[in-house]
């Protein structure tokens, strides 16, 4: 999963790995229940459809106060050395991690595969991204973009948020990251792939090095690696 592309054995060495699985998801579940994009699915018949549970779950406040509470559990654990804290994170996670870390202070902050804008900014960007590639016609795209336009629309009425319990997730996670970022004092560390439509505005961030508390973050950029790191042919790096 989430972890299959790090060096898990040698980061055992130094650090404690924990791992908090999303709102109302098992931490490790059958591969059959996974969706294309390895999203847990309780009904296989229903690929694309996530329980009811965790869609009112599923908003950025609620993860940030589950962390907060693994945190609290870890600090009264006597394995635990609590001068040194690392949060790391991959994708959406990294929304939640951002705003973790502004209140917790971690020593270090690695976001792998971040967005540094609102996620609606990313979905209508992805459609064009693809058709560019040529995995979807111009025709999708459009559609697509309309779609999340919408969306966009949706999540400024309550009254329509309230009503649809999925668009909780949209109007929490629409909140532009880097303005987290400018706030850290943590040591910042970003990745990304340049074959990632979902952080290739990752190349933007030296713009506002001077909106930086301490300082621009540490950015790595892998060529024509995509989101999840992989090239093009499947390979890991």
């Amino acid at each position: 999963g989430g972890l299959s592309n790090f060096d898990l054995q040698n980061i055992k060495e130094d650090f404690h790995i924990v791992v908090i699985s999303p709102p109302t998801v098992p931490l490790m579940v059958d591969v059959l229940h996974l969706s294309k994009e390895l999203q847990y699915v309780p009904d296989i018949n229903e690929p694309r459809q996530p329980s009811v549970e965790y869609q009112h779950a599923d908003y950025l406040e609620n993860y940030v106060s589950r962390a907060n509470e693994v945190l609290g559990f870890l600090k009264k654990e006597p394995w635990i050395d609590t001068t040194y804290l690392v949060v790391a994170a991959h994708s959406q996670g990294t929304r939640v991690a951002s705003r973790f870390s502004l209140i917790n202070k971690p020593d270090i902050v690695a976001l792998f595969s971040p967005n540094p804008l609102s996620r609606i900014t990313e979905m209508i960007r992805t459609p064009f991204f693809k058709a560019k590639q040529g995995t979807i016609s111009w025709e999708e795209a459009e559609k697509e973009v309309e779609y999340f336009t919408n969306i966009n629309k949706w999540i400024k009425n309550e009254e329509i948020v309230k009503s649809n319990p999925s668009l909780k997730a949209w109007k929490s996670f629409s909140v532009n990251p880097i303005e987290d970022w400018f706030q850290l004092r943590s040591k910042l560390y970003i990745a990304y792939g340049t074959d990632d439509a979902s952080a290739d505005l990752c190349s933007i961030i030296p713009l506002y090095e001077d909106e930086f508390t301490h300082g621009i973050p540490t950015i790595v950029k892998y060529n024509d690696l995509e989101h999840n790191f992989f090239s093009r042919n499947n390979t890991a790096h």
